[in-house]
């Protein structure tokens, strides 16, 4: 059962044309160990297979596909759709270092009244 004080958490990914990526990188999300978790994809209407290969996880997957007016706009998209009370903007190819990484961050996180978290590289 899911830990109720857990906070839900959005991972908007924004992609046009990157096929080569696109599945990459919503895998990279999906294994994220982390239970209450959103993965959110805004395409700006892919012209190059980024769709449907989008569609093929439609199952696990918030998304949608239609023309935008460039990056933020299809942030804000993804932001609109995002049901998460944190989100998480990542590019397409973007990855998480590792399949913990956001429940190392939120499994005992203790609310005292951020807006934003930021995090550092591992190098």
């Amino acid at each position: 059962m899911l830990n109720p004080r857990l906070p839900k958490v959005s991972v908007i990914t924004v992609v046009f044309n990157r096929a080569e990526t696109i599945s990459k990188t919503i895998e990279n999300t999906l294994s994220q160990t982390y239970p209450n978790l959103e993965c959110v994809v805004i395409d700006g209407a892919s012209t190059d297979g980024t769709t449907e290969i989008i569609k093929s996880y439609a199952d696990k997957i918030k998304w949608i596909s239609e023309p935008d007016n460039g990056i933020y706009d299809a942030m804000m998209k993804g932001a609109r759709m995002a049901t998460g009370e944190w989100v998480i903007f990542r590019n397409v190819g973007d990855y998480f270092y590792n399949n913990h990484v956001i429940k190392d961050i939120f499994e005992n996180y203790e609310d005292k009244g951020e807006d934003f978290i930021t995090g550092r590289d591992i190098i």
